[in-house]
Protein backbone atom coordinates (compact mmCIF):
# COMPACT_ATOMS: atom_id res chain seq x y z
CA UNK A 1 0.00 0.00 0.00
CA UNK A 2 1.98 2.78 -1.17
CA UNK A 3 -0.30 5.80 0.64
CA UNK A 4 0.54 3.95 3.86
CA UNK A 5 4.26 3.86 3.41
CA UNK A 6 4.07 7.60 1.83
CA UNK A 7 2.40 8.32 5.81
CA UNK A 8 4.93 6.21 7.71
CA UNK A 9 7.63 7.76 6.09
CA UNK A 10 6.53 11.32 6.57
CA UNK A 11 5.98 11.10 10.16
CA UNK A 12 9.57 9.61 10.54
CA UNK A 13 10.82 12.39 8.69
CA UNK A 14 8.72 14.83 11.19
CA UNK A 15 9.83 13.42 14.32
CA UNK A 16 13.92 13.42 12.78
CA UNK A 17 13.77 16.86 11.13
CA UNK A 18 11.22 18.55 12.54
CA UNK A 19 11.94 21.99 10.87
CA UNK A 20 12.82 20.86 7.55
CA UNK A 21 9.73 17.72 7.07
CA UNK A 22 7.22 20.09 6.82
CA UNK A 23 8.94 21.31 3.91
CA UNK A 24 9.39 17.92 1.70
CA UNK A 25 7.96 17.91 -1.31
CA UNK A 26 4.89 15.71 -1.32
CA UNK A 27 5.88 14.44 -5.19
CA UNK A 28 9.24 12.93 -3.59
CA UNK A 29 7.62 10.55 -1.68
CA UNK A 30 5.41 9.27 -4.18
CA UNK A 31 5.98 6.07 -5.80
CA UNK A 32 8.20 5.78 -8.60
CA UNK A 33 6.69 6.01 -12.06
CA UNK A 34 8.07 2.98 -13.14
CA UNK A 35 6.54 0.57 -9.88
CA UNK A 36 3.28 2.12 -11.16
CA UNK A 37 1.15 -0.17 -13.29
CA UNK A 38 0.15 0.21 -16.81
CA UNK A 39 -3.33 1.81 -17.20
CA UNK A 40 -4.26 -0.71 -19.80
CA UNK A 41 -2.62 -3.12 -17.63
CA UNK A 42 -4.89 -2.10 -15.08
CA UNK A 43 -7.87 -1.87 -16.86
CA UNK A 44 -7.53 -5.49 -18.35
CA UNK A 45 -6.78 -7.11 -14.99
CA UNK A 46 -9.74 -5.29 -13.69
CA UNK A 47 -12.19 -6.30 -16.43
CA UNK A 48 -11.61 -10.04 -15.98
CA UNK A 49 -12.01 -9.67 -12.42
CA UNK A 50 -14.96 -8.13 -12.93
CA UNK A 51 -16.58 -10.96 -14.97
CA UNK A 52 -14.98 -13.70 -13.69
CA UNK A 53 -12.69 -15.06 -16.16
CA UNK A 54 -10.69 -17.82 -15.45
CA UNK A 55 -7.45 -16.85 -16.81
CA UNK A 56 -6.40 -13.28 -16.96
CA UNK A 57 -6.78 -10.88 -20.00
CA UNK A 58 -2.35 -10.83 -20.37
CA UNK A 59 -2.59 -14.63 -19.83
CA UNK A 60 -5.26 -15.30 -22.74
CA UNK A 61 -2.71 -12.62 -24.73
CA UNK A 62 0.35 -15.25 -24.17
CA UNK A 63 -2.21 -18.04 -25.24
CA UNK A 64 -3.02 -16.68 -28.71
CA UNK A 65 0.97 -16.06 -29.55
CA UNK A 66 1.40 -19.71 -28.00
CA UNK A 67 -1.13 -21.08 -30.42
CA UNK A 68 -0.29 -18.94 -33.04
CA UNK A 69 3.44 -20.10 -33.12
CA UNK A 70 2.14 -23.36 -33.04
CA UNK A 71 -0.04 -23.25 -35.66
CA UNK A 72 2.69 -22.03 -37.82
CA UNK A 73 5.03 -25.12 -36.50
CA UNK A 74 2.10 -27.57 -37.57
CA UNK A 75 1.65 -26.01 -41.01
CA UNK A 76 5.17 -25.75 -42.06
CA UNK A 77 5.99 -29.31 -40.87
CA UNK A 78 2.88 -30.58 -43.19
CA UNK A 79 3.97 -28.45 -45.53
CA UNK A 80 7.19 -29.55 -45.83
CA UNK A 81 6.05 -33.62 -45.15
CA UNK A 82 3.44 -33.05 -48.50
CA UNK A 83 5.74 -31.44 -50.94
CA UNK A 84 9.56 -32.04 -50.13
CA UNK A 85 9.47 -35.46 -49.62
CA UNK A 86 7.31 -35.88 -52.75
CA UNK A 87 10.15 -36.78 -55.65
CA UNK A 88 12.58 -35.74 -53.43
CA UNK A 89 15.54 -34.88 -56.16
CA UNK A 90 13.62 -31.68 -57.31
CA UNK A 91 15.23 -29.73 -55.01
CA UNK A 92 14.25 -26.81 -56.44
CA UNK A 93 10.96 -27.70 -57.12
CA UNK A 94 10.10 -28.60 -53.65
CA UNK A 95 11.64 -25.80 -52.14
CA UNK A 96 9.34 -23.28 -54.20
CA UNK A 97 6.26 -25.37 -52.98
CA UNK A 98 6.96 -25.49 -49.38
CA UNK A 99 7.95 -21.63 -50.01
CA UNK A 100 4.21 -21.19 -51.46
CA UNK A 101 3.21 -22.79 -48.75
CA UNK A 102 4.73 -20.84 -46.37
CA UNK A 103 3.33 -17.47 -47.90
CA UNK A 104 0.03 -18.32 -45.56
CA UNK A 105 1.96 -17.42 -42.22
CA UNK A 106 1.97 -13.83 -42.32
CA UNK A 107 -1.60 -14.31 -41.74
CA UNK A 108 -1.90 -17.09 -38.40
CA UNK A 109 0.54 -14.28 -37.05
CA UNK A 110 -0.99 -11.04 -37.57
CA UNK A 111 -4.60 -12.51 -36.78
CA UNK A 112 -3.32 -14.51 -33.46
CA UNK A 113 -1.01 -10.82 -32.54
CA UNK A 114 -4.40 -9.17 -33.20
CA UNK A 115 -6.74 -10.95 -31.21
CA UNK A 116 -3.48 -11.17 -28.23
CA UNK A 117 -3.24 -7.42 -28.15
CA UNK A 118 -6.81 -6.86 -28.32
CA UNK A 119 -7.49 -8.83 -25.22
CA UNK A 120 -4.37 -7.25 -23.74
CA UNK A 121 -4.97 -4.15 -23.92
CA UNK A 122 -9.00 -4.22 -23.41
CA UNK A 123 -9.87 -6.56 -21.49
CA UNK A 124 -12.12 -9.90 -22.44
CA UNK A 125 -14.99 -7.67 -23.11
CA UNK A 126 -13.05 -6.09 -26.29
CA UNK A 127 -13.21 -9.85 -27.61
CA UNK A 128 -16.86 -9.10 -28.04
CA UNK A 129 -16.74 -6.83 -31.06
CA UNK A 130 -17.36 -7.14 -34.11
CA UNK A 131 -14.05 -7.53 -35.92
CA UNK A 132 -12.49 -9.77 -33.03
CA UNK A 133 -15.84 -12.16 -32.91
CA UNK A 134 -15.21 -12.22 -36.74
CA UNK A 135 -11.40 -13.30 -36.27
CA UNK A 136 -11.68 -15.55 -33.40
CA UNK A 137 -14.39 -17.45 -35.86
CA UNK A 138 -12.54 -17.36 -38.89
CA UNK A 139 -9.53 -18.39 -37.19
CA UNK A 140 -11.53 -21.49 -35.63
CA UNK A 141 -12.50 -22.60 -38.91
CA UNK A 142 -9.11 -22.40 -40.51
CA UNK A 143 -7.47 -24.39 -37.94
CA UNK A 144 -10.56 -27.34 -37.91
CA UNK A 145 -10.34 -27.18 -41.37
CA UNK A 146 -6.45 -28.25 -41.14
CA UNK A 147 -7.26 -30.49 -38.11
CA UNK A 148 -9.85 -32.21 -40.83
CA UNK A 149 -6.77 -32.31 -43.69
CA UNK A 150 -4.07 -33.62 -42.03
CA UNK A 151 -6.48 -36.31 -40.45
CA UNK A 152 -7.92 -37.45 -43.88
CA UNK A 153 -4.66 -36.50 -45.82
CA UNK A 154 -5.10 -39.52 -48.43
CA UNK A 155 -9.27 -38.63 -48.96
CA UNK A 156 -8.55 -35.24 -49.76
CA UNK A 157 -4.78 -35.64 -52.16
CA UNK A 158 -5.90 -38.70 -54.17
CA UNK A 159 -7.21 -37.41 -57.46
CA UNK A 160 -5.44 -37.84 -60.03
CA UNK A 161 -3.04 -35.22 -61.94
CA UNK A 162 -0.64 -37.21 -63.96
CA UNK A 163 -0.24 -39.60 -61.19
CA UNK A 164 -2.26 -40.76 -57.86
CA UNK A 165 0.41 -40.71 -55.23
CA UNK A 166 -1.83 -39.45 -52.47
CA UNK A 167 -0.22 -37.65 -49.19
CA UNK A 168 -0.24 -39.80 -46.22
CA UNK A 169 1.81 -37.86 -43.42
CA UNK A 170 3.41 -40.36 -40.65
CA UNK A 171 1.51 -40.89 -37.36
CA UNK A 172 3.06 -38.81 -35.40
CA UNK A 173 2.93 -35.65 -37.40
CA UNK A 174 -1.04 -36.32 -37.76
CA UNK A 175 -1.68 -36.64 -34.22
CA UNK A 176 0.88 -33.05 -33.12
CA UNK A 177 -0.69 -31.17 -36.24
CA UNK A 178 -4.02 -32.50 -35.20
CA UNK A 179 -3.81 -31.87 -31.55
CA UNK A 180 -2.87 -28.53 -32.13
CA UNK A 181 -4.85 -27.19 -34.68
CA UNK A 182 -7.67 -28.71 -32.61
CA UNK A 183 -6.75 -26.69 -29.32
CA UNK A 184 -6.61 -23.39 -31.42
CA UNK A 185 -9.92 -23.55 -33.02
CA UNK A 186 -11.26 -25.15 -29.65
CA UNK A 187 -9.17 -21.65 -27.86
CA UNK A 188 -10.89 -19.34 -30.42
CA UNK A 189 -14.20 -20.52 -30.19
CA UNK A 190 -14.25 -20.31 -26.07
CA UNK A 191 -12.35 -17.03 -26.46
CA UNK A 192 -15.41 -15.31 -28.15
CA UNK A 193 -17.38 -12.97 -26.09
CA UNK A 194 -21.23 -11.92 -26.36
CA UNK A 195 -21.15 -8.97 -28.81
CA UNK A 196 -21.00 -5.80 -27.44
CA UNK A 197 -23.89 -2.93 -28.68
CA UNK A 198 -22.33 -0.84 -31.11
CA UNK A 199 -21.63 2.63 -30.53
CA UNK A 200 -24.95 5.12 -30.77
CA UNK A 201 -23.13 7.51 -32.93
CA UNK A 202 -19.86 6.25 -34.96
CA UNK A 203 -17.67 8.24 -37.24
CA UNK A 204 -19.23 9.22 -40.36
CA UNK A 205 -17.13 7.57 -42.85
CA UNK A 206 -15.82 9.62 -45.86
CA UNK A 207 -16.28 9.28 -49.64
CA UNK A 208 -12.34 7.92 -49.88
CA UNK A 209 -13.52 5.23 -46.55
CA UNK A 210 -16.57 4.09 -47.63
CA UNK A 211 -14.77 3.43 -50.96
CA UNK A 212 -11.74 1.74 -49.78
CA UNK A 213 -14.17 -0.70 -47.62
CA UNK A 214 -16.29 -1.45 -50.82
CA UNK A 215 -13.15 -2.53 -52.43
CA UNK A 216 -12.12 -4.62 -49.58
CA UNK A 217 -15.32 -6.31 -49.01
CA UNK A 218 -15.45 -7.41 -52.51
CA UNK A 219 -11.95 -8.81 -52.43
CA UNK A 220 -13.39 -10.17 -49.00
CA UNK A 221 -15.77 -11.63 -51.20
CA UNK A 222 -13.13 -13.41 -54.00
CA UNK A 223 -11.05 -14.94 -51.41
CA UNK A 224 -13.82 -16.33 -49.78
CA UNK A 225 -14.48 -18.08 -53.38
CA UNK A 226 -10.89 -18.60 -53.41
CA UNK A 227 -11.60 -20.62 -50.36
CA UNK A 228 -14.34 -22.72 -51.96
CA UNK A 229 -13.05 -23.54 -55.03
CA UNK A 230 -10.23 -24.95 -53.39
CA UNK A 231 -12.44 -26.93 -51.23
CA UNK A 232 -15.24 -28.10 -53.49
CA UNK A 233 -13.89 -27.58 -57.52
CA UNK A 234 -12.57 -30.25 -59.04
CA UNK A 235 -9.17 -30.78 -59.56
CA UNK A 236 -6.85 -29.33 -61.33
CA UNK A 237 -9.44 -26.31 -60.80
CA UNK A 238 -8.78 -26.85 -56.97
CA UNK A 239 -5.32 -25.67 -57.27
CA UNK A 240 -5.68 -22.04 -59.10
CA UNK A 241 -6.01 -19.93 -55.98
CA UNK A 242 -2.93 -21.40 -53.91
CA UNK A 243 -0.85 -22.35 -56.82
CA UNK A 244 0.10 -25.37 -54.26
CA UNK A 245 -0.73 -28.40 -56.88
CA UNK A 246 -3.06 -31.18 -55.38
CA UNK A 247 -1.14 -32.27 -52.52
CA UNK A 248 -1.91 -29.45 -50.48
CA UNK A 249 -4.41 -27.58 -52.25
CA UNK A 250 -7.90 -28.52 -50.27
CA UNK A 251 -6.01 -27.81 -47.21
CA UNK A 252 -4.86 -24.15 -48.35
CA UNK A 253 -8.18 -23.53 -48.47
CA UNK A 254 -8.24 -22.85 -44.73
CA UNK A 255 -5.73 -19.58 -45.06
CA UNK A 256 -7.78 -18.10 -47.86
CA UNK A 257 -10.83 -18.34 -45.67
CA UNK A 258 -9.13 -16.76 -43.19
CA UNK A 259 -8.21 -14.14 -45.67
CA UNK A 260 -11.73 -13.30 -46.67
CA UNK A 261 -12.06 -12.91 -42.68
CA UNK A 262 -9.15 -10.66 -42.37
CA UNK A 263 -10.42 -8.47 -45.53
CA UNK A 264 -13.68 -8.40 -44.21
CA UNK A 265 -12.41 -7.13 -40.38
CA UNK A 266 -10.22 -4.82 -42.18
CA UNK A 267 -13.29 -3.07 -44.06
CA UNK A 268 -15.13 -2.78 -41.24
CA UNK A 269 -12.13 -1.50 -38.83
CA UNK A 270 -11.14 1.33 -41.96
CA UNK A 271 -15.10 2.32 -42.50
CA UNK A 272 -16.07 2.84 -38.43
CA UNK A 273 -12.79 4.94 -37.81
CA UNK A 274 -10.75 2.26 -36.44
CA UNK A 275 -7.72 3.82 -37.59
CA UNK A 276 -4.46 2.48 -36.89
CA UNK A 277 -5.83 -0.52 -34.84
CA UNK A 278 -6.49 -1.77 -38.72
CA UNK A 279 -2.33 -1.97 -38.73
CA UNK A 280 -1.36 -5.35 -37.80
CA UNK A 281 -4.38 -7.18 -40.07
CA UNK A 282 -3.01 -4.76 -42.99
CA UNK A 283 0.44 -5.95 -42.81
CA UNK A 284 -0.37 -9.78 -42.44
CA UNK A 285 -2.54 -9.57 -46.04
CA UNK A 286 0.37 -7.41 -47.09
CA UNK A 287 2.95 -9.49 -46.58
CA UNK A 288 0.66 -12.60 -47.70
CA UNK A 289 -0.29 -11.11 -51.20
CA UNK A 290 3.49 -10.31 -51.66
CA UNK A 291 4.85 -13.43 -51.02
CA UNK A 292 2.54 -15.30 -52.95
CA UNK A 293 3.12 -12.87 -56.11
CA UNK A 294 6.96 -12.92 -55.66
CA UNK A 295 7.45 -17.13 -55.00
CA UNK A 296 4.88 -17.34 -58.47
CA UNK A 297 7.03 -14.90 -60.38
CA UNK A 298 10.05 -16.95 -59.07
CA UNK A 299 8.37 -20.21 -60.17
CA UNK A 300 7.66 -18.95 -63.55
CA UNK A 301 11.21 -17.45 -63.80
CA UNK A 302 12.98 -20.52 -62.29
CA UNK A 303 11.15 -23.18 -63.31
CA UNK A 304 9.43 -24.69 -67.07
CA UNK A 305 5.77 -24.55 -67.52
CA UNK A 306 5.74 -28.06 -68.13
CA UNK A 307 5.87 -29.30 -64.55
CA UNK A 308 2.95 -27.27 -63.72
CA UNK A 309 0.38 -29.10 -66.15
CA UNK A 310 -2.63 -27.93 -64.03
CA UNK A 311 -1.76 -24.71 -64.11
CA UNK A 312 -1.45 -24.61 -67.81
CA UNK A 313 -4.87 -26.12 -67.97
CA UNK A 314 -5.94 -23.06 -66.22
CA UNK A 315 -4.37 -20.38 -67.39
CA UNK A 316 -6.98 -17.33 -67.37
CA UNK A 317 -7.99 -18.74 -63.82
CA UNK A 318 -4.23 -18.62 -62.55
CA UNK A 319 -4.31 -14.96 -63.90
CA UNK A 320 -7.16 -13.85 -62.60
CA UNK A 321 -6.07 -15.23 -59.54
CA UNK A 322 -2.79 -13.69 -59.64
CA UNK A 323 -4.63 -10.56 -60.32
CA UNK A 324 -6.82 -10.84 -57.34
CA UNK A 325 -3.64 -11.57 -55.09
CA UNK A 326 -2.60 -7.60 -56.90
CA UNK A 327 -5.12 -5.61 -55.87
CA UNK A 328 -5.35 -7.65 -52.46
CA UNK A 329 -1.94 -6.13 -51.94
CA UNK A 330 -2.69 -2.91 -53.00
CA UNK A 331 -5.50 -2.27 -50.97
CA UNK A 332 -3.86 -3.77 -47.60
CA UNK A 333 -1.14 -1.15 -48.22
CA UNK A 334 -3.69 1.77 -48.86
CA UNK A 335 -5.66 0.89 -45.80
CA UNK A 336 -2.51 0.60 -43.92
CA UNK A 337 -0.38 3.48 -45.40
CA UNK A 338 -2.40 6.50 -44.23
CA UNK A 339 -2.50 5.77 -40.31
CA UNK A 340 -0.26 6.05 -37.39
CA UNK A 341 0.00 2.92 -35.55
CA UNK A 342 -2.20 2.84 -32.73
CA UNK A 343 -0.93 1.88 -29.08
CA UNK A 344 -0.17 -1.87 -28.84
CA UNK A 345 -2.32 -2.63 -32.69
CA UNK A 346 -5.03 -3.77 -31.33
CA UNK A 347 -8.72 -4.00 -33.14
CA UNK A 348 -11.34 -1.51 -31.34
CA UNK A 349 -14.50 -0.89 -31.50
CA UNK A 350 -15.34 2.75 -33.42
CA UNK A 351 -14.88 5.65 -30.99
CA UNK A 352 -18.62 6.97 -29.46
Amino acid sequence: NHKGVRDTIHRLLLLLFPATGSSLPTRALAAPPLLRPAPAAIRASASSAANGELISAHAAARMYRLLGGATSAAWVCCSVAALATYKPHRVLHNAIGVAQACTALPLVWTTTESLARTVADNGWEALGDAQPRSLNLGLAAASAWCAVTAAAAPAFTAAVVRTSDPVRYPMPLVVAACAVHAATALWSLLARRRPRPAPSHPNEPTAATRGEGLSLRLLALTFGGFSACAIFAPFPLATVPSLLGKRLARAFAAWLGLAAVSLHALSRAGVAGGGGSAGPLADGLALHAASHLAVAVARAALESPALYPAAMACRPAVAASLLAYALAWRASSRARAPCAPAAGGAIRSPPP
